[in-house]
C-alpha cells in the first residue's frame, strides 16, 4: 500500500500579496488542504480535501463546492457508508447536483467510491465489488459523460485496479490485467493525477512512465518518459502533452504519450501540479516548490509549451487546480479555520488574461483516432467567450463538410453518434455559431469504420437493383415487409412496407450514399 498521496507543501508564512490570485474562503473546517478539484462550467466547482499536513493516519471525507464562481463555498463530508474510515483521493463533478469521489484507507488497504445526487447533502455508496484488497488504493475517478465512468488504482500484484461503467455507476466491471502493461515492483499512481480527453485518458507513475487507455479502458500502453517518478501530466489535445517529474523537469510528447523527450524548460518555475490552460494557443499553468529554495511556494505560467517560464506568485501553497476556461481558473490549497484570512483555501486566477477575446481550441478527436461507426464519441473542445457553437465532420480531408449539429450550446464537449461509413481522410470542425469565422478543426485526419460491413452486406440474401438508382428501387427476396432506409450518419431517412410491386420511391432523397435495411439485412445503393 502507497504512504504517500500527493506532495503536500507548507510554508507558515504571513502572506502579504497574492499577486495574481484573489482568495475565497473554502469554509473546510479545522486544517485541510485541498487535494483535487473539478469545475463543470464557469459557476460550477467541487474540490475535496485531505488533511494538512499530509501524514497517514489520519482520516479526511471533506469536501467544498460553489454553484457561484468561488463567491461562496459550501462544505460538507462525504457520509455514505463507511466512508468516515476514508481519505479523499480524487473529486469529479457532472453538474451542480452530481459528484464523484474515490477514496483510500489511511490505515490499511482498500477504499471506496461514492457519489452524490443532491448537491452533496447525501453521498451513496457505488462501485461496491472493487477496491476490496488489502492491497487497493484507488488513485483518481474521471467520467467522461453522464454514464460512462472509470476509477483508477493502484497495482494489485502486477495489475493497477481499474473499473469502468456504462451506467452512470449502477454496475462496475473491472478492467482485465492482460489489457495492459505489467506495473513494475515500486510502481504506482499518485492521487489526482492524470489527464482526460473522452476515450483518452493518461496518468504518470513512480517509475516515470504514462500510462495510456484511447478506447475508455479497453487497451493500454505505456511509455518511459527518462523521469523517475511523474507528479503531474497535461495534453492540450490528443497529441501533444507534458509529463512533470518530482524534480521539476518536464518531458514533451508529439504523439500522444508513446514518445517522450526531456523539454530543458528555463524561468522561475515550480515542481507539483501542471495543467493546460484550455482556450489558448499554447498555455501551461504550474504550481509546487521552488526546489532550489524549498520554502517558497507558489505558481507560474508558460505560453510556449512550457518552454519557458514567468511566475505568478511565490507565496501562496497550490495544491490542485479546476481550469474552466482562460479565465475562471481556481487554485485549492491549505485552510486554517482560525486564520481564514491568511490561509482561506481557496484562490480565484485574476492576474492578467490568457486570452483576449473569442477563443475556440478543438481536443478531440484530433487526428490518428479510428472511431466506429454507430458508436457514441465524445467531441471535446475548449473555449473562451462563446455560447454556441456549430459542429461538422468530413470524409474527404475537408472538401465537403457535413453538419452535426447547427447550433448547441457551449458545453465543451458533444456526444456524436458517429455515421455508418468508411473513410480514412475524416476531420471535426467546430465554430461559433454566431460568427463562423472562428473555428477550430482535427490537426491531422483519422479513421471510421463501418460496423455495417461489406461481407456483412454481401452475404445478404435482399437483392436491390438498380445499385445506382434516381427514383425507384426494385427489390427481391426481402423476407420482411417493413423497410428502412439509413443516411450515411445512422440516421433513419425514409421508412415504409413494399407494396405489391416490390418497389421503393427514393426520388425524394438527396444524391448521396445509403443503406436500405429489410427485416435484418442490409444493402447499399446510391441515389443519383
Amino acid at each position: 500500500m502507497k504512504k504517500i498521496t500527493s506532495l503536500f507543501l507548507l510554508c507558515f508564512i504571513t502572506v502579504s500579496a497574492w499577486a495574481q490570485w484573489t482568495s475565497q474562503d473554502n469554509a473546510l473546517p479545522g486544517t485541510k488542504s485541498i487535494i483535487d478539484m473539478h469545475a463543470t462550467s464557469a459557476m460550477n466547482v467541487w474540490a475535496a480535501a485531505n488533511p494538512q499536513p499530509g501524514g497517514t493516519g489520519a482520516a479526511s471525507f471533506d469536501f467544498t463546492h460553489t454553484n457561484d464562481g468561488g463567491l461562496t463555498w459550501t462544505a460538507g463530508t462525504i457520509n455514505g457508508t463507511g466512508a468516515s474510515a476514508y481519505s479523499n483521493s480524487s473529486i469529479f463533478g457532472i453538474d451542480t447536483n452530481t459528484a464523484w469521489v474515490c477514496m483510500y484507507n489511511p490505515n490499511g488497504g482498500g477504499g471506496g467510491v461514492y457519489q452524490t445526487a443532491d448537491g452533496g447533502a447525501n453521498w451513496t455508496r457505488r462501485c461496491t465489488n472493487g477496491f476490496t484488497n488489502a492491497n487497493s488504493f484507488p488513485d483518481f475517478i474521471y467520467f467522461k459523460d453522464a454514464n460512462n465512468g472509470m476509477v483508477v488504482g493502484d497495482p494489485v500484484g502486477t495489475d493497477f485496479e481499474i473499473y469502468t461503467t456504462s451506467d452512470a455507476g449502477a454496475t462496475w466491471t473491472l478492467v482485465p490485467g492482460s489489457t495492459m502493461p505489467n506495473a513494475g515492483g515500486t510502481e504506482y499512481g499518485l492521487t489526482a493525477n492524470y489527464c482526460a480527453m473522452g476515450n483518452t485518458i493518461w496518468f504518470g507513475t513512480t517509475t516515470g512512465r504514462v500510462y495510456r487507455t484511447t478506447d475508455f479502458g479497453a487497451t493500454w500502453t505505456a511509455a518511459n518518459t527518462g523521469a523517475n517518478y511523474i507528479t503531474s501530466v497535461a495534453f492540450k489535445n490528443a497529441s501533444e502533452g507534458l509529463a512533470l517529474d518530482s524534480m521539476s523537469n518536464l518531458y514533451k510528447t508529439l504523439d500522444g504519450g508513446a514518445t517522450w523527450t526531456s523539454l530543458g524548460q528555463t524561468g522561475d518555475y515550480y515542481s507539483f501540479l501542471i495543467r493546460y490552460v484550455p482556450g489558448t494557443t499554447n498555455t501551461y499553468i504550474a504550481a509546487g516548490r521552488d526546489l532550489a529554495t524549498s520554502s517558497i511556494e507558489g505558481s507560474a505560467y508558460s505560453t510556449d509549451g512550457g518552454v519557458t517560464w514567468t511566475m505568478l506568485d511565490n507565496a501562496v501553497y497550490h495544491n490542485a487546480f479546476a481550469i474552466w476556461d482562460a479565465t475562471n481558473i481556481w487554485s485549492g490549497g491549505y485552510r486554517d479555520a482560525t486564520q481564514p484570512a491568511t490561509f482561506p483555501g481557496m484562490y480565484f486566477y485574476s492576474g492578467t488574461p490568457f486570452v483576449t477575446g473569442p477563443q475556440l481550441s478543438l481536443s478531440n478527436p484530433n487526428g490518428g483516432e479510428n472511431l466506429q461507426g454507430g458508436s457514441n464519441y465524445a467531441i471535446n473542445w475548449s473555449s473562451y467567450q462563446v455560447s454556441n457553437v456549430k459542429i461538422e465532420y468530413t470524409t474527404n480531408g475537408g472538401n465537403n463538410w457535413n453538419v452535426i449539429a447547427n447550433s448547441v450550446p457551449n458545453v465543451n464537449m458533444y456526444t456524436w453518434t458517429v455515421p455508418q461509413i468508411n473513410s480514412t481522410n475524416c476531420k471535426v470542425r467546430i465554430s461559433d455559431a454566431a460568427n463562423n469565422t472562428l473555428t477550430a478543426m482535427s490537426a491531422a485526419t483519422f479513421s471510421i469504420t463501418s460496423n455495417v460491413g461489406l461481407n456483412e452486406l454481401s452475404l445478404a440474401t435482399l437483392k436491390v437493383f438498380p445499385s445506382i438508382c434516381s427514383t425507384t428501387l426494385t427489390i427481391q427476396n426481402a423476407k420482411s415487409k417493413v423497410w428502412t432506409i439509413l443516411a450515411a450518419d445512422g440516421r433513419e431517412v425514409l421508412k415504409g412496407e413494399l407494396t405489391s410491386a416490390n418497389t421503393i420511391d427514393v426520388s425524394a432523397l438527396e444524391s448521396a450514399v445509403y443503406v436500405l435495411r429489410v427485416g435484418n439485412e442490409n444493402i447499399r445503393f446510391v441515389k443519383e
